[in-house]
């Protein structure tokens, strides 16, 4: 069993991870006494070896999955190195250079596989695109849906939705990334929108009903004719009838037919008169709209009335 565990551990290493460090029995190291404080780290060595199980039989989406889960209960950079070379041999350069480079930069110097995960980082960045999104202030930020941090990571060649979230508004913008190019977007909160108040609805304007003014005008102006010729046809008809009574039977005879007229005449320019007074009367104080015109002025004595059509 012990020269099994040997082989295995060998291929490990040649295969580029880091074993954990086991006992002649083959065995995990003796854990300190079990506590609340140490369960997490006994949990990340159990994910640990899975993740060389995983890997030693070829699934590294398993055994990157362990790794990368044994590292977030106990940091170390060996889980670290073992998850990104487990993602790199699954087909996904993305999430392995990412991991490289976490490992390149919190590693110290003379971290086991630094010089291979370098090179590892450099030939993977190649292949893809750098994005640094900055979005100050904001809750959240997430690439094409899932959750990142503010900073530069590296994603496959191609777009990308950036979406961050600021209180009380979302932000969202595509772009695109070429291979082994960076490209840094700013993310900053939308303007509120400036709504402009709509203008006041002013009521519709009664219906007119009656007739305008300038009908009333009219009559009144005909009604003054009309009064103008009785007058002087009544006064044409008293003067000729004075005449008439100082003629002679002769003279009467021949003039009975023209003073017959002009008292006829007078007679229906007194109904015409009465008529149109009656009528202009009649319209004045019921048919009349007078929100045809508006009664304006800028004294008692000055009033005059504007009309509009």
């Amino acid at each position: 069993m012990g020269e099994r565990m040997a082989r295995i551990a060998r291929w490990l290493v040649a295969g580029g991870i880091v074993t954990a460090a086991t006992p002649a029995s083959g065995q995990p190291a003796s854990a300190p006494e079990a506590t609340s404080s140490e369960e997490p780290r006994q949990r990340a060595e159990r994910l640990f070896l899975e993740g060389e199980a995983a890997f030693a039989r070829g699934d590294f989406t398993l055994a990157g999955r362990s790794f990368e889960a044994a590292n977030e209960l106990d940091a170390q950079p060996t889980s670290l190195f073992n998850a990104a070379r487990s993602w790199e041999r699954a087909g996904e350069p993305q999430r392995a250079a990412n991991l490289y480079r976490r490992f390149v930069d919190g590693a110290p110097p003379d971290t086991p596989n630094r010089d291979r995960a370098t090179q590892s980082l450099s030939e993977l960045a190649a292949q893809l695109g750098r994005l640094e999104v900055i979005a100050p202030g904001a809750a959240s930020l997430s690439i094409d849906g899932k959750p990142a941090a503010s900073g530069a990571v590296f994603v496959n060649p191609g777009g990308h939705l950036l979406t961050a979230t600021f209180p009380g508004t979302t932000t969202e913008e595509r772009v695109t990334v070429e291979a082994g190019k960076s490209l840094t977007v700013l993310l900053q909160p939308q303007p509120a929108a400036i709504t402009t108040p709509a203008p006041p609805i002013e009521p519709p304007a009664p219906a007119r009903t009656g007739v305008s003014p300038w009908l009333f005008g009219g009559f009144v102006a005909a009604t003054t004719l009309s009064g103008g010729l009785l007058l002087w046809s009544g006064i044409d008809t008293v003067i000729a009838r004075d005449d008439y009574l100082k003629m002679s039977v002769a003279e009467q005879r021949l003039n009975y037919d023209d003073g017959r007229a002009k008292q006829d005449r007078t007679n229906v320019l007194i109904g015409v008169t009465s008529g149109l007074a009656v009528t202009s009367g009649l319209i004045a104080l019921f048919a009349i709209d007078w929100g045809h015109g508006t009664l304006v002025g800028a004294s008692p004595s000055e009033v005059r009335l504007v009309v509009r059509f």
